[in-house]
């Protein structure tokens, strides 16, 4: 299924890209959905290549602007702005729409790494198990640790 494949290829970059981006200098993952598009039934993802947190850079390429590190629509959160990196992105249905929800990323690393049980994805109140997500996704370890070693371009 499409959003299987979407989380699986999320899950398989964990880190963060660069620690310190240009300007804003926080840390940011390669790719991230943009949860207006999601808002409207289309799932696409973002890549971030270079730049600042503002995604795309300056505002143009795309008809949605959000924050590349909090998620955020640009104007909730802009420059100025100390935000917080929710975590892994993942995307589920819920009866005719789409829902995003986030994997804790230092605890999903420390699993990688070999230690304890998959975090969970917490969709708002809800939560999936992480062992369960996994499980689905087909996706263990040995082959996040192997496409990271790789990189994320």
């Amino acid at each position: 299924e499409e959003l299987d494949l979407m989380n699986k290829n999320l899950l398989m970059h964990p880190e963060y890209y660069t620690q310190s981006s240009e300007y804003d200098r926080c840390p940011l993952r390669r790719y991230r959905l943009c949860q207006e598009c999601l808002e409207g039934g289309a799932l696409m993802l973002a890549v971030h290549n270079e730049g600042c947190k503002q995604w795309p850079g300056a505002g143009r390429g795309h008809q949605h602007v959000f924050c590349f590190h909090c998620t955020r629509r640009w104007g909730q959160c802009d420059h100025r702005t100390q935000c917080v990196d929710p975590g892994i992105q993942q995307v589920r249905k819920v009866d005719d729409h789409l829902e995003i929800g986030f994997v804790a990323a230092p605890a999903f690393l420390s699993w990688v790494a070999g230690g304890g049980t998959p975090p969970p994805t917490v969709y708002g109140p809800t939560q999936e198990d992480g062992t369960v997500r996994q499980e689905r996704l087909g996706l263990d370890r040995s082959a996040i640790r192997q496409e990271s070693s790789v990189g994320t371009l």
